[in-house]
C-alpha cells in the first residue's frame, strides 16, 4: 500500500492528466506511450 490518502490520489492522477501522462477516459485512465506526449509540454 502507499499509505497517501484518496485526496492526494486523485491530485495526482488529475496534474499527470494535465501534463499530458495520462489520458483520462471516463473513468479509465490510459498511460500515453507516445514520447512527444510525455515530455513536451
Amino acid at each position: 500500500a502507499s499509505h497517501i490518502g484518496r485526496n492526494l490520489c486523485i491530485e495526482i492522477l488529475e496534474y499527470f492528466d494535465r501534463i499530458g501522462f495520462t489520458r483520462r477516459d471516463g473513468n479509465t485512465r490510459y498511460v500515453r506511450t507516445e514520447k512527444k506526449n510525455i515530455f513536451s509540454r
